[in-house]
C-alpha cells in the first residue's frame, strides 16, 4: 500500500494510510512492518533484529469502497477538491525566490508556477529560498518531479497559528521501470521567520508508473507570520535531509505563505 518514516523519538506516533479495497473479497487482510532500517519493501522480511510484524483480518461490504488518498489523476480533473473558503495561488517572489502567497488565505497553492514543460526545467528553476538546487532535469513525462504544491487549513478557516494545515503535493511519476532496491519518496519539511531552520515533518514512499498523483500529510502551525512549505521528491531518495544533493534524480520546491496570528482565548 505505502510506507513512511518515523522519527525515533520516544514518544508514540500514529500512521494512517489509506487505500482501496479490493472488489469481490469478502474477507481481507492489512499486514504492517515496522522496524529499523527497514528500507526494503517486502511483505515479510527476517533479517533484522528489531523488526514487528502484525496481521488484521476484517470482513468486507465489497458494494462500498473508499476513494484512496493515494491515486492516478487525469489530465483534466481538479488535484484538490475545492474545500478552501480562500484560496490563493501563489506568484513568483524575487525575494525568497520561490512561489509566494502574500495575502492571508485559507489554502495557498503554486498553481502552475511548478508545472513542467516538455524537454524543458519548470519555470523559475528550482524555486527554493535557499542554495538548494533541483538535481535532475524534472521535465515532463522523463523524469521525477514535482508538479504542484498545496498548503490549505483543515477547517477551511484562514490558517493562523496553532491551527492543523494539511500539505497536498501532486507529482509525476517516469513509467519506466526502476530498480527494486531503490524507491521513489517524498520528503516535507518547514521553517518560519521567526525559527530559520528547517523542521522535519514527514516522508512517503510513491508508486511509480501512475503518472500524475497526489499524496499528502498533515502538521500543525507554529509561531510565525511567514511559513515555508519544502517538499524533496526522487528516486532512492533513503537519505533524510532538507537537501540532498548527492542523487541523481530530485526535485526540490518550496512554497512561501502567510500566517495569521493565533485567535485570542475565550475568556469566562
Amino acid at each position: 500500500i505505502t510506507a513512511a518514516t518515523v522519527q525515533t523519538d520516544g514518544e508514540i506516533h500514529t500512521i494512517v494510510a489509506r487505500f482501496m479495497l479490493q472488489p469481490g473479497q469478502s474477507t481481507q487482510a492489512i499486514r504492517l512492518n515496522f522496524g529499523y532500517a527497514e528500507y526494503m519493501i517486502h511483505s515479510c522480511k527476517r533479517s533484522s533484529s528489531f523488526y514487528d510484524v502484525d496481521d488484521l483480518v476484517f470482513d468486507v461490504n465489497h458494494d462500498m469502497f473508499p476513494e484512496p488518498t493515494f491515486h492516478y489523476i487525469p489530465a483534466d480533473e481538479e488535484p484538490y477538491p475545492p474545500v478552501e473558503t480562500v484560496r490563493r495561488t501563489a506568484i513568483y517572489d524575487v525575494e525568497y525566490t520561490a512561489p509566494r502567497c502574500l495575502e492571508l488565505g485559507s489554502s495557498c497553492e503554486t498553481g502552475s508556477t511548478l508545472v513542467k514543460k516538455s524537454s524543458e526545467y519548470e519555470q523559475n528553476t528550482p524555486n527554493s529560498v535557499d542554495e538548494c538546487r533541483d538535481v535532475s532535469s524534472a521535465s515532463e513525462e522523463v523524469f521525477e518531479s514535482i508538479e504542484r504544491v498545496m498548503v490549505r487549513s483543515l477547517n477551511g478557516d484562514i490558517m493562523s497559528v496553532g491551527s492543523w494545515v494539511e500539505v497536498v503535493v501532486m507529482v509525476k511519476t517516469p513509467n519506466r521501470p526502476r530498480s527494486p532496491n531503490h524507491h521513489h519518496l517524498a520528503h516535507f519539511y518547514y521553517k518560519t521567520n521567526i525559527d530559520p531552520h528547517w523542521k522535519y515533518i514527514s516522508s512517503m514512499f510513491v508508486l511509480t508508473g501512475f503518472g500524475n498523483s497526489s499524496f499528502s500529510t498533515k502538521f500543525k502551525l507554529p509561531e510565525g507570520e511567514t511559513h515555508i512549505i519544502r517538499v524533496n521528491y526522487g528516486y532512492g531518495e533513503l537519505e533524510i535531509g532538507p537537501c540532498v544533493s548527492g542523487w541523481e534524480f530530485m526535485d526540490v520546491d518550496d512554497l512561501v505563505f502567510s500566517v495569521a496570528a493565533a485567535p485570542p482565548t475565550p475568556t469566562s
